[in-house]
């Protein structure tokens, strides 16, 4: 799990309040200072689930790619497929069918069967 704590954007007298800690203000993109004594705000804590990271624009819980930020996550020639949450370390001939659930998966091709041994003559 991961915490992630920022202040929450808030309009003080017009003014959007960048940075709570110093109290700068952009009105107009110009920056000002704030008029008057406000309490800086509490940090608001969020937890997401291990394989998410906070959005603290979107204010949402991300999927983390981990294939993308973790170039050695599968060894021995393995290719990394990303997935809500985690990722899967799958062979390089593996293929892989999403479904809606309104079709089947299709079949896999069928690996030919060797020919049977011809055997040797009693005699």
């Amino acid at each position: 799990m991961r915490t992630v704590h920022w202040h929450k954007d808030a309009f003080i007298q017009g003014c959007f309040r960048l940075f709570a800690m110093y109290r700068i203000c952009l009105c107009l993109y110009v920056a000002i200072n704030c008029v008057g004594s406000q309490e800086v705000e509490e940090p608001i804590s969020y937890t997401c689930t291990d394989g998410y990271t906070f959005d603290p624009v979107l204010q949402i819980c991300k999927d983390v790619n981990e294939c993308a930020i973790m170039p050695d996550a599968c060894k021995g020639g393995m290719k990394c497929i990303n997935h809500f949450g985690g990722y899967l370390c799958l062979p390089q001939n593996a293929k892989i069918y999403i479904s809606n659930g309104d079709e089947d998966a299709p079949s896999p091709t069928p690996v030919p069967t060797p020919a049977p041994r011809p055997r040797p003559s009693a005699g």
